[in-house]
């Protein structure tokens, strides 16, 4: 056991207000002494992983009956002692006790400290314990799925076994540079490309799937834009199934942006309703659609939305060179004002361009122009890799691990001394420990916790 720890912290593991039951958790050494202090059982002792009922007194007046469960260290989350008090979910009686205990040698936990005492104990490595934060603070179940994955050890796992392949090539060149004098040469040059090629190849599949991570874990940014009365505000509510967005037959009545979230398909959608995009000598109005195209070119996905009754709007979007065209859907709306034979000659104009036909006003095709979001996105971002990365701290470290050995195949290819080429070998090692938590810093530890809700 980790044994910076003296002290035994309390706190609410569970959501605050009313409700069924709230949860007391405590953590450290004298958890079991201050238990049995403030808790008289009904019946039998308090033992080890058994629910024990009975009341929590104050000087012999009752405060709640409770249950009352004990883990001995080290089988528990955090690796030490740990009792969980469940009483009833009435704020004044959680609170109540977590007094009576700290009188009793608890003190108050912070952030993310339960956590952070597990990882310290080795009971998870550092990546386990982010994703236990990830998963506490998922809304769909595409960010469920990739948080579970890494909480299962999974990265951790991926990460263990490229540094055991980068300590194997290590020890190989450190051997043969230890009997440099015998000329024994313990891995080609042409051997040492080919593994460290495939690890670096190995490390450049889990960067890439970092942008899919991002929207699975942070849900899809989807810009609504679109000429002024072309529906874009219709189809926000059409999305939501309620009246969030003003409606006026008037140009111009969005000039601020509006964000509202659904989930579709398991992922969370992030609509925004931008202002009208059209020429205007109104200072106000201009800056509103400078927003609309900024906010389109930073989205994930566009839905540029088109009244397709009228021509301005489909030769308007049809020239449009403000926004990246590679993740617009092309929005042809007002389709329940249109005959059917007519519609198939407005979707000539978009032949090769990636378009939807909705009324925005009947809800006619908003439900597939959801699915047809989520399945662009998966088309263009979603790896083959079963392993997903979705924080970016540990983005940045793989980007760094494999700049080291692209110059450790630079090295080789140069004909450079073993010994730069393994110094970058162990840069690399470097990278990965940051990231499992092996050789992170205080500061960088402490970043990370106090992000968690108390209680976790």
């Amino acid at each position: 056991m980790y044994q910076g720890y003296k002290d035994t912290i309390i706190a609410i593991s569970t959501p605050p207000g009313i409700g069924a039951i709230s949860i007391v958790r405590l953590s450290g050494s004298l958890s079991h002494h201050i238990v049995k202090k403030i808790f008289k059982a009904k019946k039998d002792p308090i033992y080890p992983r058994v629910a024990t009922f009975g009341r929590v007194t104050d000087n012999g007046q009752p405060i709640d009956d409770v249950i009352v469960i004990f883990y001995k260290a080290p089988h528990s989350y955090t690796g030490e002692d740990m009792v969980e008090i469940n009483c009833h979910g009435n704020p004044y009686i959680a609170n109540r006790i977590i007094e009576l205990c700290t009188k009793n040698g608890a003190r108050l936990a912070e952030p993310g400290e339960f956590t952070k005492r597990a990882f310290l104990n080795g009971k998870l490595e550092l990546t386990q314990a982010e994703a236990v934060a990830d998963l506490i603070n998922s809304l769909t179940k595409i960010s469920n799925e990739t948080s579970l994955k890494i909480l299962e050890g999974k990265l951790g796992n991926k990460l263990e076994n490229i540094k055991k392949k980068l300590i194997d090539l290590i020890s190989l060149i450190e051997i043969e540079l230890d009997f440099q004098e015998e000329n024994i040469e313990t891995i080609s040059r042409k051997e040492l490309l080919k593994k460290i090629s495939e690890t670096k190849r190995e490390i450049e599949r889990l960067t890439e799937s970092y942008e899919y991570g991002k929207i699975a874990q942070h849900g899809i940014t989807v810009a609504i834009v679109g000429p002024p009365n072309s529906g874009k505000s219709t189809l926000l509510n059409s999305f939501l199934k309620k009246e969030r967005a003003i409606t006026s037959p008037i140009p111009g009545t969005t000039r601020d942006y509006i964000e509202e979230s659904i989930s579709i398909k398991g992922y969370l959608l992030k609509l925004i309703d931008t202002a009208g995009i059209r020429q205007t000598h109104d200072d106000i109005e201009k800056a509103g659609i400078e927003q609309s195209y900024k906010i389109a070119n930073s989205s994930d996905t566009v839905l540029f939305v088109v009244d397709i009754t009228n021509p301005g709007d489909i030769r308007f979007a049809i020239e449009e060179k403000n926004i990246k065209i590679d993740n617009v859907i092309f929005v042809l709306n007002k389709t329940d004002k249109v005959k059917k034979d007519k519609i198939c000659d407005i979707e000539k104009f978009f032949n090769g361009k990636t378009y939807a036909l909705i009324s925005a006003k009947t809800g006619k095709g908003v439900h597939e122009l959801g699915v047809k979001i989520i399945e662009s996105i998966e088309t263009k971002k979603k790896p083959q890799a079963d392993i997903i990365i979705t924080n970016q701290r540990h983005y940045k470290e793989l980007k760094n691990a494999r700049k080291s050995l692209k110059s450790a195949l630079r090295l080789i290819k140069d004909n450079m001394p073993a010994e730069l080429i393994s110094s970058e070998l162990r840069f690399c090692l470097e990278h990965i420990d940051r990231i499992t938590g092996k050789t992170t810093s205080d500061d960088i530890l402490n970043n990370i916790f106090s992000k968690f809700c108390i209680g976790k």
